[in-house]
């Protein structure tokens, strides 16, 4: 079974009806400049196969729940229009709360949610899994909400 299709399932498993949408989001590999992305040197970067697959629905509140099926079915849960804390226990959950984060503070409005997290970009092998993961939650939110940011930006607020 396909990642984006193991997602797919798991999120109605979980969530009791379809996705409204999948992102996907891959991972890359840097041809030169490895770990000088973030700090404004050269780069050359080039995407993979291997992505993050995030099924996403809306909710009619501003609760965000997100299950992570690469993190033995991990769940995370917070609200947007509160103060957002780091999880305490959970590293992956800080990359999704870390996301919402940025984009509150660029002025975007945001919206509750349900997410299903899982993808095939290994982790710590230096092909940015997490960079993927931080993407593929800011495309989503731009999709859910409607905000019209640009990918550029989109890049920006990730990496911050």
């Amino acid at each position: 079974m396909n990642v984006e299709h193991s997602v797919r399932l798991a999120f109605i498993n979980h969530y009791g009806r379809e996705a409204d949408f999948i992102v996907k989001a891959p991972g890359r590999v840097n041809l030169i400049g490895e770990h000088t992305d973030y700090n404004d040197g050269f780069v050359l970067p080039c995407a993979i196969e291997y992505a993050t697959f995030i099924a996403v629905s809306a909710r009619d509140d501003d609760k965000v729940n997100v299950l992570a099926l690469d993190c033995n079915n991990q769940t995370d849960s917070f609200f947007i229009n509160t103060e957002l804390n780091s999880h305490s226990t959970q590293t992956w959950s800080n990359y999704v709360r870390g996301v919402v984060n940025e984009l509150q503070k660029s002025g975007y409005t945001l919206s509750g949610s349900d997410i299903c997290i899982s993808g095939n970009v290994p982790q710590g092998a230096g092909l940015s899994s997490s960079a993927s993961l931080e993407v593929g939650i800011a495309y989503a939110f731009n999709h859910l909400c409607d905000l019209s940011i640009e990918r550029k930006e989109i890049a920006k607020i990730a990496q911050a």
